[in-house]
């Protein structure tokens, strides 16, 4: 099974989609749990987003040791009674203090949960969470 980061990576790397012009802007990267400690994919997300121009501050958990979203094991769909704080909320205090804008994911449940998160502590306006995909901005390379 090939990651969808993966497919693009190969081909931005091989000339066959352009992303559109770079504008410097530092991101951060969540890690998610599937994709990144379950099978390894680390690079091709990283890969897309320095391609596109953007710096990338690594989260201090990351990669292996990477932080839970919270939707994982069917928590997505349970309830919150008695929870003080969810791990996404956790996960995007600590993101707020990276000093980003951006917050990037490759997963469609970090989408959702940390959409959730910056809503519930009200820092939407100051932390975007974007998928990777939606970030890079893709657009038709030039025919040879």
């Amino acid at each position: 099974m090939l990651h969808y980061t993966a497919l693009l990576a190969e081909l931005v790397a091989a000339g066959r989609l352009d992303i559109a012009p770079p504008d410097g802007t530092t991101v951060t990267y969540h890690n998610p749990c599937y994709l990144g400690r379950y099978n390894g994919g680390f690079d091709a997300p990283r890969d897309l987003i320095r391609a596109a121009g953007y710096m990338l501050q690594d989260m201090p958990r990351c990669r292996e040791k990477s932080f839970c979203c919270g939707a994982g094991g069917g928590r997505i769909w349970q309830g919150d009674d008695g929870v003080k704080e969810r791990p996404s909320e956790d996960r995007i205090r600590e993101a707020l203090g990276l000093n980003v804008g951006i917050f990037v994911v490759a997963c469609p449940k970090d989408k959702v949960m940390y959409t959730a998160a910056t809503d519930a502590l009200g820092v939407a306006s100051s932390l975007r969470i974007l998928d990777v995909a939606e970030l890079i901005n893709l657009r038709e390379a030039p025919s040879a």
